[in-house]
């Protein structure tokens, strides 16, 4: 029977909203690659247009 990979060696993600560190919990193993928000207020507020275009922008000046 293969092991479960433990939580060292699961990659961290970031907050789509704020950008903070989210890592790996067990009781996010259930839902661990559809986890996008590190806070049910970021969940709240969401991406708004503003942030998608920030994010373009900021791709652009690094490129």
């Amino acid at each position: 029977m293969p092991q479960k990979p433990d939580a060292q060696s699961r990659d961290d993600k970031w907050c789509a909203r704020c950008g903070r560190v989210i890592t790996w919990r067990s009781s996010l193993a259930k839902n661990w690659d559809s986890v996008k928000w590190c806070s049910d207020g970021c969940r709240k507020l969401g991406l708004r247009k503003i942030d998608e275009q920030l994010s373009i922008a900021i791709l652009d000046l690094l490129a």
